[in-house]
C-alpha cells in the first residue's frame, strides 16, 4: 500500500526533492498558507490552504508527516513574507502547541512526525521565533506519542555539522530580512560566517 505523506508547511515542494527515490512509493499532500510559485500537480501531489492548527483532515489518516521549518511561524506575523492575508498578522507565540496536537490526530499509530525548528538562545523576529530547549520539551510532551528523539546540527562558517543541545544552546539567527539584499532601507551585510538564518537547528522525530 502507498504510503500517505503530509508536508505541512510545504517544504518538500520542489522538482529535485519530489524525485527523490525515498518520495518515490509517497502518495504527498502539501498544506500552506497561500499560494506558491511552485506547483507540482502533474507529479499527482496534492496541495491544500489550511492552518495547522485546524487541519481539515480525517483521524489517523498520514503514515508520515513532515513540519520542516514550518513550526517557528505558526502565530507570528505571516504577512511579513508568506501571505497577504491580514488573518495571520498575528503575535501568539505559544500557538505551536496547538499544532502539535493536530498533527497527531491526522496522524495513523505508529505514524512518524518529523519537525525542524531553528534552536539556540530564544528570540521572537516577528515572522518567526527561535526555539528553545525548554519549548523542545514542551513540543514532545505536547505529542505525547511511544517515542520521541531529537538530533541537533550547529552551523559554522566550515558549513553544517552533528552537534548537540548544550553546543547549540547559545546559537544566535540571522535575520537576512534585516539586511541590504531585502531590505532597502538597510545597510546592514551578512555576518562573517555568511549565515542566511538559524546557526543550530533541532530535529525531532515522534513515533504515536
Amino acid at each position: 500500500e502507498t504510503a500517505k505523506l503530509l508536508d505541512a508547511g510545504s517544504s518538500l515542494s520542489f522538482e529535485k526533492i519530489l524525485n527523490h527515490k525515498k518520495l518515490s512509493n509517497k502518495k504527498i499532500t502539501i498544506v500552506t498558507l497561500d499560494s506558491e510559485s511552485n506547483c507540482f500537480w502533474q507529479k499527482k501531489v496534492s496541495y491544500l490552504f489550511a492552518d495547522l492548527r485546524k487541519l481539515p483532515f480525517l483521524d489517523n489518516y498520514f503514515d508520515i508527516i513532515t513540519c520542516i521549518s514550518t513550526l517557528e511561524h505558526i502565530g507570528m506575523d505571516n504577512t511579513m513574507i508568506y501571505t497577504k492575508n491580514k488573518e495571520y498578522q498575528e503575535d501568539k507565540k505559544n500557538d505551536y502547541l496547538k499544532t502539535i496536537p493536530e498533527l497527531k490526530r491526522v496522524l495513523k499509530p505508529n505514524g512518524t512526525l518529523l519537525i525542524t525548528v531553528p534552536f539556540g538562545k530564544y528570540q521572537n523576529l516577528q515572522f518567526a521565533q527561535q526555539f528553545n530547549q525548554g519549548m523542545i520539551g514542551q513540543i514532545i510532551e505536547s505529542f505525547d506519542g511511544k517515542s520521541s528523539h531529537v538530533n541537533y546540527y550547529k552551523y559554522s562558517k566550515n558549513g553544517w555539522n552533528i552537534s548537540d543541545a548544550k553546543k547549540c544552546k547559545n546559537a544566535k539567527y540571522f535575520n537576512i530580512h534585516q539586511t541590504k539584499y531585502r531590505n532597502k532601507n538597510s545597510d546592514k551585510d551578512y555576518d562573517s560566517d555568511l549565515a542566511a538564518a538559524a546557526r543550530a537547528i533541532a530535529c525531532l522525530k515522534l513515533i504515536k
